[in-house]
């Protein structure tokens, strides 16, 4: 009985943590000048950005912005949300750039306007054509794979708004799948259990969880931030979170309890 009220208790633990993203997940609302970061079935803070319109993100030891044309200037974070410097962004190739990602190495950015995927230093310069997607106004999303140094992007529009599809950095298709709903904003992979999370901005303003064969896992939804514009989101690449270890803890725990 005392194994049985064990067990159970466990099980809830890890159904606790497993709601919402395992790791802190970094979001930008330009047109509201907002950056948030979320967790799990929490809001964890918010902060205020100086620049309008910055959006497309990547994130390591710090938080870094590019503005979504090149009318406008991003801005450097710490993980906590301090503004540590402007990063100028104004020299991007026309376009409109709503969200980003990072190999650790450049950083990648997904022009919305004409379709196309850029490769730019870490601090948001030296942009370069890498492969074009044929379609203006569809693709929005973008997220780094280290399994496969490859990049999962999304549709956000017309005949790709479902769509979520794996490319090779030369552009190759490797894989794709639809979501359960379009208007994917904000693509972004979960190192911590290797999940797709996308966030339907139009429809539901919901957060869905997608294993990359197109599985859907869960979903989360974020009250309090539901109405912003919510475009550019990563998590921090390569950065452990500590919840992801207490639920390996506790997932180890429970089977040994399992087998006895």
């Amino acid at each position: 009985m005392k194994k049985r009220i064990l067990l159970l208790f466990l099980l809830g633990i890890i159904t606790f943590l497993q709601a919402g993203p395992i790791s802190q997940l970094y979001l930008i609302a330009g047109r509201d000048a907002k950056g948030m970061v979320v967790q799990g079935t929490q809001v964890l803070r918010t902060w205020a950005l100086p620049h309008a319109y910055e959006y497309a993100v990547a994130v390591q030891d710090t938080v870094k912005t590019m503005g979504d044309n090149p009318s406008y200037n991003g801005s450097e974070y710490s993980l906590t949300g301090t503004r540590l410097q402007t990063i100028t962004t104004t020299g991007s190739p026309d376009g409109l750039y709503y969200d980003g990602t990072t190999d650790g190495t450049y950083n990648y950015a997904l022009d919305y306007k004409y379709g196309r995927v850029y490769r730019f230093n870490l601090d948001w310069q030296n942009p370069q054509l890498m492969f074009s997607l044929g379609e203006s106004y569809s693709y929005l999303g973008i997220t780094y794979d280290p399994t496969n140094h490859s990049l999962w992007i999304s549709g956000f529009y017309n005949s790709v708004s479902r769509v979520i599809a794996n490319y090779t950095m030369q552009g190759t298709l490797l894989s794709t799948f639809n979501s359960q709903t379009g208007y994917n904003g904000c693509l972004a992979l979960d190192y911590a259990d290797n999940t797709l999370w996308v966030f339907d901005r139009d429809g539901t303003k919901t957060f869905y969880q997608y294993s990359k064969t197109g599985q859907l896992l869960s979903s989360q939804y974020y009250s309090s931030i539901a109405g912003w514009n919510i475009l550019g989101g990563e998590f921090a690449l390569n950065v452990p979170e500590m919840s992801s270890w207490i639920l390996i803890l506790i997932s180890g725990i429970f089977f040994v309890f399992l087998k006895k």
